[in-house]
């Protein structure tokens, strides 16, 4: 248990990205089901929503919602 919560403690979470304060990676949500990762160098990846590393905690997953939820709403625009 003690584990879960030093995780919630290695990341930032910011409205549209959620930044890894020990790798310094950004995640950010621009489609469903996928995660852009920027890491520290500059290159950047789609990784899948669940193999997040926050994926799961109760941070991580309203994070998720609130990102899909923006992306519902941008897609009726």
């Amino acid at each position: 248990m003690a584990c879960s919560s030093s995780n919630e403690d290695q990341f930032e979470y910011q409205e549209e990205k959620v930044l890894d304060k020990e790798s310094g990676d950004e995640y950010s949500m621009e489609k469903f089901d996928t995660l852009t990762v920027v890491h520290i160098d500059g290159t950047q990846e789609e990784i899948l929503v669940e193999d997040a590393l926050f994926y799961g905690s109760e941070k991580g997953t309203k994070f998720i919602k609130s990102g899909e939820s923006r992306l519902e709403k941008e897609k009726k625009l």
